[in-house]
């Protein structure tokens, strides 16, 4: 094995990581920020700030929040990007077959994903260990947040493929997702059996996977 072997892989896994940190690094600045901002609205309300602001009121929907819009980055670059920059001419250029290339690059993106969701557990078990609860006991927050990411970034790859840039990849693959989860609370409410669930699942993650790949 020659050291150009997995060398569209180590790119875009060194790319990725570096937008991973970044946001990953917003979320630590968030983390500080919104518990003052808690404290100052309460004060010009006219309230008596909390002495503390639980982090599980608000600090799981940002870990998700954050690792999903992580999960459409990866998807992005996965095509959409690279045109947009207009590295996929030299792409093309690679004395490699293209069904390679979209298996390096959707490795590296998902390895990308997998690892920020186990960041996010970690960040979890560090602040449990420190005495500061971050997510309510027995709230499956982590199923969600990996559950989502997958979704997001599969669903992004199709995305990646059609759309100009990684912005239009972000704003549209929310815009889904959040539709999506809309509507599979109002089944869930009208009690929709945990079989169905699971298949539709299955089947958003097998459709979009089939139109990227």
């Amino acid at each position: 094995m020659n050291r150009n072997s997995f060398a569209i892989f180590r790119k875009d896994v060194k790319l990725l990581s570096g937008q991973a940190i970044a946001a990953l690094a917003v979320q630590a600045a968030l983390m500080i920020l919104v518990p003052v901002l808690i404290s100052l609205l309460q004060l010009m309300n006219g309230n008596q700030p909390a002495s503390v602001t639980p982090y599980k009121w608000w600090f799981p929907q940002m870990q998700i929040a954050i690792s999903v819009i992580i999960a459409f980055i990866a998807a992005a670059y996965w095509s959409a990007e690279e045109r947009d920059g207009g590295h996929d001419r030299f792409l093309q250029r690679l004395p490699v077959s293209r069904m390679r290339i979209r298996r390096e690059k959707t490795a590296a993106g998902l390895c990308i994903v997998l690892a920020v969701s186990l960041i996010q557990l970690a960040w979890y078990w560090i602040f449990y260990l420190w005495g500061v609860s971050l997510w309510d006991a027995g709230d499956p927050v982590f199923t969600y947040l990996f559950a989502l990411s997958i979704i997001a970034y599969f669903v992004g790859l199709s995305l990646s493929s059609v759309l100009p840039n990684a912005i239009a990849v972000i704003i549209i693959g929310v815009a889904i997702l959040f539709l999506g989860s809309w509507a599979f609370q109002l089944w869930n409410k009208q009690s929709l059996k945990l079989f169905w669930q699971i298949i539709m699942v299955v089947a958003t993650v097998g459709l979009t996977t089939a139109v990227a790949l």
